[in-house]
C-alpha cells in the first residue's frame, strides 16, 4: 500500500516537473522571441537615426561646396564671356572706323579718288565711280564702276552676300536702267468764295479779298 503511495506521489512530482520544465521552454522562447524583437527594433531604429545624421552632414558639405562651385563658376563664366563681348566689340568698332576712314587712308588713296567713292555701308561699303572728277569737268573719260567693301585684318573674309555679288559682277550680270514714275496732279488752290486758282503765299483772294487759310 505504501509502494503504491510512493509511486503515485513520484509520478504527480514527474509530472509537476515535466509540466515546469515544459512551461520554462514555452515562457523562454516567447522571452527570447520579445528580446530579438525589441534589439531588432532598436537597432533599426539606431541605424536610421545614424543613416539620417550622416546623410544630413554629407548634403550640408557637397550642398555648401556646390553652391561655392556654382559662384565661382558662374564668376568666370560671366567674366569669359564680358571678356569676349567686349573684344567682339572693339573688333566691330574698329571695323566701322575702318570703314569710315577709308577715304581718308594711303592704301585708299593709292588707288581711288575719294571724291568719287560714294559710302552705302551695306551689303558693300563703297560704289566707286572711277573717272568721275574728270566727266564731269567736261572731259571725255569712260567710267569705271567699282564695288568695294573695306576689310580690317590679315584675312579678310567676304560675306556670302558679297561672295555672290562678285560672281554676279564676274560674270556680267550688270546693267543700267531707268524708271520713270507718273507724279499724281495736283489740283491748285483756289478761293473758297469766288472760286479763282490763287496762289499759296496769298493772303486774300485778289478777285473778292476773301481771306485765304494759308497752312
Amino acid at each position: 500500500m505504501i509502494l503504491v503511495y510512493a509511486l503515485d506521489i513520484f509520478a504527480l512530482l514527474v509530472g509537476i516537473l515535466v509540466g515546469a520544465f515544459i512551461i520554462y521552454l514555452v515562457l523562454h522562447r516567447k522571452m527570447s522571441s520579445t528580446a530579438e524583437s525589441r534589439a531588432r527594433e532598436m537597432s533599426t531604429f539606431m541605424f536610421n537615426q545614424q543613416r539620417s545624421q550622416l546623410e544630413s552632414a554629407i548634403h550640408s558639405t557637397y550642398a555648401a561646396k556646390l553652391d561655392e562651385w556654382k559662384a565661382t563658376e558662374l564668376t568666370m563664366t560671366i567674366q569669359k564671356e564680358r571678356g569676349e563681348a567686349l573684344d567682339q566689340a572693339r573688333t566691330v568698332l574698329k571695323g566701322k572706323i575702318a570703314e569710315q576712314m577709308a577715304p581718308m587712308l594711303p592704301e585708299f588713296v593709292s588707288q581711288y579718288n575719294p571724291a568719287e567713292a560714294r559710302f552705302i555701308g551695306s551689303p558693300v561699303d563703297y560704289v566707286i565711280f572711277r573717272n568721275l572728277s574728270k566727266v564731269a569737268e567736261g572731259a571725255d573719260e569712260s567710267l569705271e564702276i567699282v564695288l568695294l567693301d573695306v576689310k580690317a585684318g590679315l584675312q579678310p573674309v567676304l560675306t556670302r552676300t558679297q561672295k555672290k555679288i562678285k560672281e554676279s559682277i564676274e560674270a556680267g550680270k550688270v546693267k543700267w536702267e531707268t524708271l520713270h514714275v507718273t507724279m499724281p496732279a495736283t489740283k491748285p488752290p483756289t478761293c473758297s468764295r469766288c472760286g479763282m486758282n490763287v496762289d499759296p503765299t496769298w493772303k486774300h483772294c485778289t478777285r473778292c479779298g476773301n481771306a485765304l487759310i494759308t497752312s
